[in-house]
């Protein structure tokens, strides 16, 4: 491919509102987007909105949606139940006497079927989830299919920029491409348990393209393919580079409240929870080595005694939702992602021909199959446990 200068990139960015936050942007799947597209790229709009990726994808991303929920919501509450069985149970003994026999019986029924129904719901709700499984085949799903759409503008950006203006070379790019899709569909779909074990398992890289990868186009473009080109790549920097990194700053946000959407703020409130359970521990532990020691107010140390217990298992149970939720994996994750891109972004950016654009643009989609890799893994291993 011939040597050409690129221009610097356009600065008209996506649609957005001061609203909630929209998503999906970089597939163009909403309205809003897709007039985004055809204002800014007019000759690149009819590559850059697929309709059949978008029949596909939405039903997959609802799925996804619902199940992730479900999932979470069944491991929450079996954390809960089994939560209150142990507390209720640790405080029998102390109880016993003190409370109505009524109430006594009540609760000792209530601490065994919360027990039951802490254990059965972790065990088909959160630790073997159906649910868990839906979410994550679902989601490999969403996931390829957006690699799937921007690994053809990485791979054939030259196929692109000799079609623009051109309705007939055009038409058989959209023809080829969704021939292409076809058989990116044939791979997948009823096929997805198999799919995601073969992307866990690949540590050589073997499953990055969604798509095959052409054979090296060194055919030169005319001035005005060229001008093409420039602005394919502008569509990708935007479309790859910018939204990758925005999503990451969207997760990475500091919240007022505590939000399962905002792995950042719910990591520091489990820390700052914990430390709280703990350092409370050890003060009761200090407040009952002085009331043996002094010998006075004996009848308050039961009462401490449960008090230690009760803080250990609240303890206990933040460690349990730390560890289905994994905010600090998910923190860590975007950290990395977010700086990986960011360099690839720059080195696009300075990148003087088209080759160096074009490595860092393969690098970016393998940059983004890795951290869907690390995403599949990170959730596949996350537990519901008390």
């Amino acid at each position: 491919m011939n040597q050409i200068s690129i221009a610097p990139p356009a600065t008209t960015p996506l649609p957005h509102t001061d609203g909630p936050q929209t998503f999906n942007n970089d597939l163009l799947v909403n309205d809003a987007d897709q007039a985004w597209a055809k204002r800014i790229y007019p000759d690149l709009a009819s590559f850059l909105v697929f309709p059949a990726l978008h029949a596909v994808f939405l039903p997959y991303d609802r799925d996804a949606n619902a199940a992730k929920k479900k999932g979470w919501r069944f491991g929450c509450v079996a954390i809960v139940l089994g939560l209150f069985a142990l507390l209720a149970a640790s405080a029998a003994p102390l109880l016993h006497g003190k409370i109505p026999d009524w109430f006594e019986h009540a609760l000792a029924v209530g601490a065994a079927i919360a027990g039951i129904l802490g254990v059965f719901l972790a065990f088909f709700g959160g630790l073997h989830s159906g649910a868990k499984r839906a979410w994550l085949l679902n989601r490999l799903m969403t996931e390829r299919l957006r690699q799937f759409q921007l690994q053809s503008l990485a791979l054939h950006a030259a196929d692109i920029a000799r079609a623009m203006g051109d309705t007939d070379r055009m038409r058989g790019l959209l023809e080829r491409r969704l021939r292409w899709f076809e058989a990116f569909r044939q791979r997948y779909e009823g096929h997805l348990p198999a799919r995601l074990a073969a992307v866990l398992g690949d540590e050589t890289g073997g499953e990055i393209w969604a798509l095959d990868r052409p054979s090296a186009d060194a055919a030169p473009l005319a001035p005005a393919e060229a001008a093409n080109l420039e602005r394919v790549f502008d569509a990708y920097r935007r479309l790859r580079f910018e939204h990758q990194i925005g999503y990451c700053d969207y997760k990475l946000r500091h919240t007022d409240g505590v939000t399962v959407k905002a792995p950042r703020s719910l990591a520091a409130a489990f820390g700052i929870a914990a430390f709280v359970c703990i350092g409370g521990t050890l003060l009761v532990h200090v407040a009952v080595a002085g009331v043996v020691a002094a010998g006075i107010l004996k009848n308050i140390e039961p009462f401490l005694h449960l008090a230690a217990v009760w803080l250990a298992l609240f303890a206990l149970g933040i460690r349990a939702f730390e560890e289905g939720l994994r905010p600090r994996h998910e923190v860590e994750r975007y950290l990395r992602y977010r700086a990986d891109m960011k360099k690839l972004r720059d080195r696009f950016l300075a990148a003087p021909d088209v080759a160096g654009k074009l490595a860092a643009m393969h690098e970016a989609e393998e940059v983004s199959y890795e951290e869907m890799r690390d995403f599949l893994r990170t959730h596949q291993e996350a537990l519901f446990v008390l």
